[in-house]
């Protein structure tokens, strides 16, 4: 293990991301698990208008950030795609076909500082995001990275006292 600064790097460093505007958010939790559960009928497919930008979400007092839920291909042969075809010749027809939103789904929530009320320090703007990706724990795969990184923070983020 390499030498640290201070016990601030040590605890929070490994979930820092730095915002394309320069601001600094700190990961706080994130709970990942199978996207379409345990069992899977067919062929999954993506369903639905992937949203061109990420999108916020307010569900029974919980308040979200879609970052990314884009169809991604299925990783299967040509010869694969031929079977489903001939069982479901309408899939062809379909905007995204053979595509599914990724195996993985994360849901994590971020902090930063400096907020609106800055005199305080028990207040950090707070902002919980969902997004899709390939595999399961860190990192953030490089493309959901990139739309974390250019989002607008002091517009999208809530001031919330910090636990």
């Amino acid at each position: 293990m390499s030498q640290i600064k201070d016990l601030n790097e040590y605890f929070y460093e490994m979930e820092r991301i730095e915002l394309n505007s320069g601001r600094i958010i700190y990961m706080t939790w994130l709970q990942q698990g199978r996207t379409y559960g345990n069992q899977i009928e067919g062929l999954p497919t993506f369903r639905g208008i992937p949203p061109e930008e990420p999108w916020l979400l307010e569900s029974n007092g919980e308040r979200y950030l879609l970052v990314d839920r884009a169809p991604i291909p299925l990783p299967i042969s040509d010869k694969q795609k031929e079977q489903f075809l001939k069982r479901n010749p309408r899939l062809a027809k379909s905007e995204y076909p053979f595509c599914s939103e990724a195996p993985v789904s994360c849901r994590a929530h971020f902090e930063s500082k400096p907020t609106a009320n800055p005199g305080e320090d028990i207040w950090t703007s707070g902002l919980t995001m969902e997004w899709r990706q390939e595999k399961f724990a860190m990192p953030i795969e490089p493309r959901v990275l990139d739309k974390i990184k250019a989002l607008d923070w002091d517009a999208l983020a809530k001031d919330e006292i910090s636990p």
